[in-house]
């Protein structure tokens, strides 16, 4: 939709852009291929079991924040104000599609999800105390 609407409207670039660009595109790249790894060959689909290691550990919806990531660093590094402005609309989308996607886990792995929903946030990590506090 953004591309669309770029192309109809132009926009001027943001200024310093590539500041934020490459590594908010860097790490939601990164952050997509840990949890494609983690998620090793569990069909996310239809997933025989929870996959609560590596960046699920963190997070419940890695994938979703990596593709916010990216997509963020993709508007800026084009100058698309448009993408930075239709973010917001993909995020309650998005958040729509956790909402659905968690009532199927929560049904298949009733216990399980159930904890894993209360220990862990569904997109922004909690700040961790440090060790000697």
């Amino acid at each position: 939709m953004a591309v669309l609407l770029q192309h109809a409207s132009p926009r001027p670039a943001v200024r310093g852009r590539w500041l934020l660009a490459l590594p908010l595109g860097v790490a939601g790249t990164a952050l997509a291929a840990a949890s494609v790894r983690a998620a090793g060959e569990v069909h996310l689909a239809q997933p025989d079991r929870l996959v609560t290691t590596g960046p699920y550990a963190v997070v419940r919806h890695p994938m979703y924040v990596a593709w916010g990531l990216i997509h963020l660093g993709l508007g800026l590094a084009t100058g698309s104000r448009w993408t930075l402005l239709t973010a917001p609309l993909a995020a309650v989308v998005v958040h729509g599609e956790t909402i659905a996607e968690e009532r199927r886990l929560l049904a298949s792995f009733p216990e399980q999800m159930g904890n894993y929903r209360i220990t862990t946030p569904a997109y922004v990590p909690r700040r961790r105390r440090p060790p000697w506090r």
